[in-house]
């Protein structure tokens, strides 16, 4: 990744790890290249190289939270 961003999504034991292979799936218009780690299963990793000059990186990662936020699942940080 280039210009990598994270989202600590928040979870917890009763509701497990989020299911990263599903979430990533729905953020195609994002980035197309997107990663996660068993050793931190709360954390999504997403490539915001190629975020355009029309588009701030703020906007871009804030859009990305909220997607994240409509599939039920909270951002608890963002890092990037």
């Amino acid at each position: 990744m280039r210009r990598p961003a994270a989202l600590e999504l928040f979870w917890d034991e009763g509701s497990g790890p989020p299911p990263m292979a599903e979430i990533a799936a729905e953020l195609d218009v994002f980035s197309p290249v997107r990663g996660w780690w068993a050793e931190r299963p709360g954390t999504l990793w997403v490539d915001a190289y190629g975020v355009s000059g029309r588009r701030s990186a703020g906007a871009w990662l804030s859009g990305l939270s909220a997607a994240v936020e409509q599939l039920g699942w909270p951002v608890a940080a963002v890092l990037g």
